[in-house]
C-alpha cells in the first residue's frame, strides 16, 4: 500500500499498519484497498460504518468485512491509517487508554 492511493488523495501510513496490512490474506488486502479508496472519496457511505472508536482519542473506525476492521485518523489532507486487522484491534485501542 503506498503512500497515495487512486483516488489522488494523499493518505498517511503508519508502520503499524504497515506491518498489520502485509499480515493480512491476499483476498482481505484487495478488499482493504477497494474501501481504503472509497473511504478517501465517500466517508459517509454506509457500507463503510465509520464512527468515532471512543472520545478523546481521535480515532475512526471503517468496517472493512465484517470480520476486519480499518483504525484511521481524519487529517485536513486527508486520513491517517493507524492499524488494520481482525475486530480485536478495537480492543486494543480502548485497553491501552485505561
Amino acid at each position: 500500500m503506498d503512500e497515495q492511493h487512486d483516488s489522488g488523495r494523499n493518505h498517511q501510513i503508519t508502520p503499524c499498519f504497515r506491518q498489520s496490512y502485509a499480515a493480512l490474506p491476499e483476498t482481505i488486502r484487495r478488499i482493504a484497498a477497494r474501501k481504503i479508496g472509497l473511504l478517501e472519496r465517500n466517508p459517509a457511505h454506509p457500507s463503510l460504518k465509520v464512527h468515532r472508536v471512543k472520545r478523546g482519542t481521535g480515532l475512526w473506525e471503517c468496517a472493512i468485512t465484517f470480520r476486519y476492521r480499518l483504525l484511521f485518523e481524519r487529517e485536513e489532507t486527508g486520513i491517517r491509517l493507524v492499524d488494520i486487522g481482525p475486530h480485536g484491534v478495537i480492543d486494543h485501542v480502548h485497553h491501552r487508554s485505561r
